[in-house]
């Protein structure tokens, strides 16, 4: 909470809370509502296998009610099935039937935003949400995706610039003075989830990088493979280091197309990280604000 209010002060817009194992999305964001005043309440994700659809649009309802209309975003995500696209087309419709069978009740409209990195899921996302979340995100990364986006908009009949369509991306920042020390956890973590992020690595250049990890991993030659994770991938997907160095490196990433720019601590892998809130008050700075 010290981070959050501090964050509400430095010119945030928004807070996400994940979900996951021992934990809902919804119930922390209760209590947040409850110590702020003007930062949005989102969801990053709300899994959509974890509640029916009309159990969830009554949650996010009493959310929007609780911190008084206009600070929810719903983040969707994390489907099962075997037909990812289907069971999410399906969720969002069922959705907003129920927003709208609550009808007078509701006080605000409460944005669905679809988190999604394959290119059916991203076209589905510009096609029936109202954002985009996506995975992996590095400055430069939209220009590939404009056709999916624009083909989805193009099927919802929306305008073809996006207009009203909102990208929510994360980045990943750790302090230490050691620059080639902050980055080694973000190593480890490029070479145990090497085959998820192999469609990225290829989308940006890394093609030899992502055969060579998947070549180590498979032999068991983990060291080797984190080794092999140059300086450079790590610098481009990651703010590490020093925290002026992270205010600089953060300029493309706030400057970049991007509606928001979600700032989580650490590598997200193992032990968690003390977080050092400079970090997140030098992001604010890049973006002009704190």
């Amino acid at each position: 909470m010290e981070r959050i209010r501090l964050s509400e002060q430095w010119g945030y817009d928004a807070v996400f809370s994940a979900e996951g194992l021992g934990s809902d999305a919804l119930t922390p964001l209760g209590f947040v509502a409850g110590q702020t005043t003007r930062l949005k309440l989102g969801t990053r994700i709300l899994q959509i296998y974890g509640r029916a659809p009309e159990v969830a649009a009554r949650a996010l309802t009493t959310l929007d009610h609780l911190s008084g209309g206009g600070r929810v975003l719903a983040g969707l995500g994390g489907t099962r099935s075997d037909r990812p696209i289907r069971e999410m087309r399906e969720y969002v419709t069922a959705l907003r039937a129920e927003f709208d069978r609550i009808g007078l009740d509701r006080i605000s409209d409460i944005p669905l935003q679809i988190a999604a990195s394959g290119p059916q899921m991203v076209e589905l996302a510009a096609e029936i949400g109202d954002g985009w979340m996506p995975s992996f995100f590095t400055p430069g990364a939209l220009a590939p995706m404009n056709g999916l986006l624009h083909a989805g908009f193009e099927r919802a009949g929306k305008p073809a610039d996006g207009a009203g369509f909102e990208i929510w991306a994360h980045v990943d920042v750790l302090v230490d003075p050691d620059v080639r020390a902050a980055m080694h956890p973000f190593k480890v973590y490029t070479a145990t989830y090497a085959a998820l992020q192999r469609p990225f690595m290829v989308a940006r250049g890394y093609a030899e990088l992502a055969d060579r990890l998947a070549e180590l991993t498979a032999a068991d030659r983990f060291a080797e493979a984190v080794d092999a994770v140059p300086d450079e991938y790590i610098d481009e997907g990651w703010l590490v280091g020093p925290v002026e160095r992270i205010r600089t490196r953060a300029k493309p990433w706030v400057e970049s197309e991007l509606t928001g720019l979600v700032v989580r601590y650490g590598a997200q892998l193992g032990a968690r990280n003390a977080e050092n809130l400079d970090a997140f008050h030098a992001v604010a700075r890049a973006a002009g604000r704190g």
